[in-house]
Parts: structure tokens; sequence; C-alpha cells
């Protein structure tokens, strides 16, 4: 059984989850959505009825206790644990600030043709990647690490339920030894867009573990997957369907370079993933609602 799996560790999360379940069924995807929550909220979300399945995040686990704020409990340690919650034998893991905009089987199609038992989007390069220390990290580790993006996951435990335990093992590794191997603690307060708290990021750590194991990942110019939203820069534009790109806006190094010009893809763009403050984020999903339902 296929089905998507999203982060719902808290009301809000909650919330954007079903108004993502809701998108989804306005372009006719009736696959069922499982979410993860805190125990306080299992009753809550039980009764939106929305769900296929309310799993209960465990914060019993020892590696919950290396967590040391908020991000790395409610954001992060879920990420490394996902094989233990997954209700679906293939599975896309979708942060919950995402609208669906179009039919999603090619998506589906796309990560599955690729046959890995684990797979995001992302782009092979980008020196500005992780605080603009890619760079150094491949040459301290003697590894190449792509850029992955964290808003998407594909899991299928068809392709190798080996390879993608050896996968979750190398995520392990990297997130106790996170300093060693000189990943940068830049990442802002989950809850508070802007402010800069220290905590680790998961991408780098995704992006490390499929370069061990040799994945390759989706890139953005290539496969219409997913989309970027913050402050109208694609919702201000937004019509359906979207060919429009956007993710080398986020590149301040082509940005300073004049090449943060957005993309135009073949094929539609299924899913588009906003940023930015809470205001900014409410802002995006009223323009990009108003699309969908007009």
């Amino acid at each position: 059984m296929k089905g998507y799996f999203q982060l719902a560790l808290g009301r809000k999360y909650i919330n954007e989850s079903i108004q993502f379940v809701s998108s989804l069924r306005a372009f006719g995807n009736g696959f069922p959505v499982s979410v993860l929550v805190k125990e306080e909220d299992r009753l809550y979300a039980l009764s939106r009825e929305k769900f296929d399945k309310v799993i209960v995040l465990s914060e019993d686990d020892p590696l919950f206790g290396l967590c040391k704020n908020n991000f790395e409990k409610y954001c992060l340690f879920p990420r490394l644990k996902l094989l233990d919650y997954i209700p679906y034998r293939e599975c896309i893991v979708i942060d919950t600030d995402v609208f669906c905009i179009y039919d999603t089987d090619r998506a589906w199609d796309v990560f599955r043709d690729k046959g890995q038992p684990f797979n995001c989007v992302g782009s092979y390069y980008d020196p500005a990647y992780h605080w603009s220390s890619v760079d150094k990290v491949n040459k301290k580790l003697q590894t190449n690490i792509n850029c992955a993006h964290g808003g998407i996951f594909y899991i299928n435990k068809d392709f190798g339920e080996k390879e993608l335990e050896a996968f979750f093992l190398h995520l392990l590794y990297a997130f106790i030894n996170y300093d060693k191997l000189g990943f940068a603690r830049n990442f802002e307060d989950r809850d508070n867009y802007g402010k800069a708290q220290g905590a680790i990021t998961d991408e780098i750590l995704f992006g490390y573990s499929m370069s061990k194991m040799n994945f390759n990942l989706l890139t953005y110019e290539l496969y219409p997957i997913m989309t970027f939203e913050i402050e109208g820069y694609l919702a201000d534009k937004l019509s359906i369907p979207c060919y429009i790109q956007t993710w080398k806006w986020f590149s301040m190094h082509l940005e300073k370079a004049g090449k943060d010009k957005r993309i135009e893809t073949k094929d539609p763009i299924p899913f588009v993933h906003c940023f930015g403050s809470e205001k900014q984020k409410q802002e995006s999903y009223q323009k990009i609602k108003s699309v969908i339902y007009q």
C-alpha cells in the first residue's frame, strides 16, 4: 500500500496537514495520508477525521535525549526514525506547509522509476548550500554531498529494506557525529522565523547519507516535483498548471551572480512548499488557496 506521511507535531502542523489533504483531494488524489503527532494532540487529530492513521511520537527513545531544542526534537529526530513510524510500503513523506497544485501521478512515477529505496529533490551543486559550507564539508570528508531538500522524501521498502536500513544508519551516525563531521549549526527556530538557535539541520544529514549510499537525488531543473513560495514570489503569479520552478531565488550565491532567475519546466509541478514567518505563510496560504479553489 502507498500513501503520504507527515510530521504534525503540534496543532498548528495538524491544521496545515488538513490543508494539505484538502488540496490533494481537490486534484483527485485519493491516496491515504497518515500523521505523526504528540500524545497530547492524538484525540484532536482523530477528531478531524481526515487521516488514515494517527501515530504517536515516542519520546522515550535515548536519541530523543540528545536533542537540545524543539527543532531537533520535533522536526529532525522524527525524520531520523521514519522507518519506525511510516505505515506504508511506498510512501511520500512531505512537509505540512505544502500544497498540492496538480495531479501527482507523475511525481510518484518519477520517484519509482529511479528504483532507489530512498530519494528526495534538490540540486546537484549549489555553493550556497548549508550556509555556504558544502564545499568545505566535501573537501574535509572526501564526499560528494549533493544539496538535498528536506521538504519531500520518497521511501520504498520494496526497493531494498537492507539498503534502507543502511541509509538510516548513516543518518544516525551523522546526527551523533554532527560537529565532528564539520556540519554547521545555524538553523533557525522553527516557530520563530529569522531567529537563529544553533540547531542541527536535517538536510545535510540526508545529503551525507545519500552520498554514502551512492543515491542520486532528483534535481529541481530536470524533475518538476516541488517549487517554492515566499512573500508572494510565486503565489502572486500562480496559475494552474504551474511550470515555474523558483528554487534559484533561494540561493544567495546565484542572487549575487545575477542568475537567480526562475526556471520554466516542461511538465506541471504538483507541489508548492511555502517558506517565511508565520504571517508570511498565512498570506501565501490564502493566495494559493484562492487559486486552487476558485
